[in-house]
């Protein structure tokens, strides 16, 4: 098997990538006059030269691969649009990504730490930041769910005004289970995109007069569902509770005497970019996972009282002493912000590269905190898989009407 590694020396620079067919690909090079007789030839067996900017240091192609010339090209073109990336790797229809001297391959792989219903931890490794930040800004923005987005007062004569309760209304969390395959109301066709039918929306009537001289608090247990799978997310029930007023549910407004509520909200799909309330997630974050070396020659020149100012030196509790060998340990990485008191300590005490700490570049810790619309499992498998259907609405870019029939207001956001 033949193979080229086109060294840096060169700098040839990509200007233009044409693809004609599966065997055949045009490349428009800068800088020409140094590519070699040798290097023509290499072209023109692998038929992809990819080699540009200073950290892009080589391409490897094994002639006999059998590698579609297209795939070739979107390989280059991906790799072209990282500064990060140091290579690229073609082989056996594979393309993987060189940085800093390892190889990518864009097959990540996910370990759960803690799952409940509304909150979730797990890592995310053999990637990089795009994907780790793709993923959290479709959590955040992108899943669909239902909230109240039309609400027809009838009768209000509480102290809030109606559009004070309508906000409160949208802000209530309604699960969202079976949002993913509602229809967006412009989008509907069995109510000409007024959105106000059973596929696309969801009627909350609410009637509450007070007739005593208590306050009568009207909560989101008053909201009355005309579907039994899209109902208020209700945080305060337990069931262990005995008194019923520990279950009241999120409150909307307060009645005296004579004072009467009474309305008709529509809840519709929508996402968390067009408005905070379809948003599902509270928090999502994530953090590289940090890389600590201790030099423990360096260590054990350090009395026990050295060792307890430079642990101590750390904001947070990254750092402990092992009570048999008196030895610093790592007792919790993730607790370490990067804000590198300790380093700093050790420099003060004339210990500089005592203790070294690097982010893995390919590993990531995920907290995701759901608003209760969605689970927080859910709320993750909905991200991939609108992540997979941005994919295939770029894949189809070049068909605009298929992509837009297909994947509907995702298509038409791809383009717009």
């Amino acid at each position: 098997m033949r193979s080229a590694i086109l060294k840096a020396a060169a700098q040839p620079d990509i200007a233009d990538l044409t693809v004609f067919s599966d065997s055949q690909v045009l490349v428009t090079l800068i800088n020409a006059k140094e590519i070699t007789t040798e290097l023509k030839g290499i072209l023109h067996d692998i038929t992809l030269l990819c080699n540009s900017f200073a950290s892009i240091s080589f391409v490897y192609v094994p002639r006999a691969a059998n590698v579609r010339a297209d795939f070739l090209a979107k390989a280059a073109l991906l790799a072209l649009s990282s500064s990060s990336i140091s290579g690229v790797v073609v082989r056996n229809n594979r393309a993987a990504f060189e940085m800093d001297g390892a190889t990518y391959q864009r097959f990540p792989k996910v370990k759960i730490r803690e799952l409940k219903d509304d909150y979730a931890k797990f890592e995310l490794r053999e990637t990089d930041v795009s994907m780790a930040n793709a993923l959290r800004r479709v959590m955040i923005s992108e899943v669909p769910t239902v909230a109240i987005d039309l609400v027809n007062i009838e009768v209000n004569s509480s102290v809030l005004n109606d559009e004070f309760i309508a906000q409160r209304l949208g802000l209530i969390p309604l699960t969202s289970e079976r949002a993913m395959s509602m229809r967006f109301c412009q989008d509907c066709d069995a109510c000409d995109g007024e959105g106000q039918c059973e596929f696309c929306s969801v009627v909350f009537p609410l009637s509450a007069k007070c007739v005593t001289d208590q306050t009568l608090d009207v909560t989101s247990r008053d909201l009355y569902s005309a579907d039994p799978t899209v109902t208020p997310v209700d945080f305060t029930i337990d069931s262990s509770a005995s008194d019923s007023s520990e279950q009241k549910g999120i409150t909307i407004v307060k009645l005296r005497r004579g004072q009467e509520l009474k309305l008709k909200a529509i809840a519709r799909k929508g996402i968390g970019k067009d408005h905070a309330k379809w948003s599902p997630a509270a928090t999502v974050t994530y953090m590289n996972e940090p890389d600590i070396i201790i030099n423990e020659d360096m260590m054990n020149t350090l009395t026990d009282e050295e060792k307890i100012d430079l642990i101590e030196s750390s904001p947070t509790k990254v750092f402990g002493i092992d009570p048999v060998t008196r030895q610093v340990v790592v007792v919790d990485p993730e607790a370490y912000t990067y804000d590198e008191e300790v380093i700093k300590k050790a420099e003060a005490m004339g210990k500089p590269g005592l203790i070294e700490i690097y982010p893995k570049h390919d590993s990531f810790v995920f907290t995701v905190e759901s608003t209760g619309a969605l689970k927080a499992s859910q709320l993750v498998l909905n991200a991939i898989d609108i992540l997979k259907q941005k994919l295939d609405a770029i894949r189809l870019s070049d068909d605009t009407v298929e992509a837009d029939d297909q994947f509907g207001e995702l298509g038409a956001h791809m383009r717009g």
